[in-house]
């Protein structure tokens, strides 16, 4: 890299000369996207010094052999420049789907957004801050900085001391327009986090946002590439594609976790209902079987007095008695039917209740016995 920006900066003096008066800037990174630019002007100016030769008629022709041969490295600067540039964008795009397949593993949407300060910091950023818009104010998350976690915790710190509205910093264009953002000269831009700023002291930064089921809930920032010098567009799009990515994972934990406590209410409800009616049940006076009842159960099989026993058993009550016959602990019925430990052995004692039975050996066997009988 290094080999190749003083080879660059040799002939953007070469081609200055050619035209004092204009600035051609040579980035500290080869792979910056200004680089381009700065190259096709370079190019603009020796193909202007060559035509204004020709047109005087100048009789100089080894001149004009190097004015040609500076177009022709010019030319070739360019092509190395973009030969490099897809290089590196086919080697972060490998290197952010390795990053987001690591992070598939979480499910958990608070330990993903811990977990990417470091991922993104592992693309080429040293420091890295993940922050929350809660009520529309910029919330910090979590931080992450190379071989400086006081500083990871000092950003966390200063941002949650003082949290202030989006829609007053330069982000909320970022919010706005759905896309990642390159800030440059910090130092003289107003609309800035000044309290951050005062921590970090950065000069440039991008940031990205995050957008789950249709709504901006969270913002990725990055600053100080480990290649050196300021971030450049090339940050900005690398992160924004980081972004894109890492939205899916939390949007997919936020339905994971939605779907649990939606189980769990639901669990708990039915765990209610139950209650009130093994309760209701018990309140309710005897009622004895009438003649034709009586000679019906004495007509017909030991197997079918059984299965009558089951009959006043609620649904909830019968999943615990399937799963008790099959063999699982009351742990394991809890955890099958997302219920406490607790409320699972109040089922298991209204099931052997209501059976009449002795044990849950002999209320599994009844179990058993109904669905033999189909």
């Amino acid at each position: 890299m290094s080999a190749i920006r003083e080879r660059l900066k040799q002939l953007l003096r070469e081609i200055v000369s050619l035209e004092p008066s204009v600035e051609l800037r040579c980035p500290s990174r080869p792979d910056d996207a200004d680089l381009e630019h700065s190259l096709r002007q370079a190019w603009l100016m020796v193909a202007r010094s060559l035509r204004a030769n020709l047109q005087a008629g100048a009789q100089d022709p080894e001149r004009n052999l190097e004015l040609l041969d500076l177009m022709f490295r010019v030319d070739q600067a360019r092509t190395e420049i973009r030969d490099l540039h897809l290089a590196r964008n086919s080697e972060l795009a490998c290197l952010v789907d390795a990053a987001i397949e690591r992070l598939r593993a979480i499910t958990n949407s608070q330990d993903l957004l811990v977990a990417a300060g470091a991922e993104i910091a592992g693309l080429g950023f040293r420091r890295v801050l993940v922050s929350l818009i809660k009520n529309s104010c910029w919330v910090p998350e979590s931080g992450y900085v190379s071989e400086d976690p006081e500083m990871a915790l000092a950003m966390v710190r200063v941002g949650r001391r003082r949290p202030l509205s989006v829609q007053q910093l330069v982000e909320s264009t970022m919010i706005q327009d759905r896309s990642p953002i390159l800030v440059e000269n910090v130092r003289s831009e107003p609309r800035v986090h000044a309290q951050l700023v005062g921590v970090t002291r950065t000069r440039s930064y991008v940031a990205a946002p995050l957008e789950v089921n249709g709504r901006i809930i969270a913002m990725l920032h990055a600053d100080m590439p480990v290649a050196g010098g300021a971030v450049s567009k090339f940050d900005c799009m690398l992160l924004g594609h980081f972004a894109r990515h890492f939205a899916h994972l939390l949007e997919r934990a936020t339905w994971v976790e939605n779907l649990a406590k939606l189980q769990q209410t639901t669990a708990e409800l039915q765990d209610r209902m139950d209650r009130a009616s093994w309760d209701l049940g018990s309140t309710l006076p005897f009622r004895s079987e009438t003649p034709v009842a009586q000679e019906t159960r004495q007509t017909t099989g030991t197997g079918l007095q059984d299965c009558d026993r089951l009959a006043g058993l609620s649904a909830r009550e019968m999943e615990v008695l399937g799963l008790m016959s099959s063999g699982c602990s009351n742990a394991a019925i809890a955890d099958r039917l997302f219920l406490s430990e607790g409320t699972v052995k109040a089922h298991v004692k209204h099931v052997l209740q209501k059976t009449n039975s002795a044990n849950r050996v002999e209320a599994s066997s009844l179990y058993l016995a109904r669905q033999r009988a189909g």
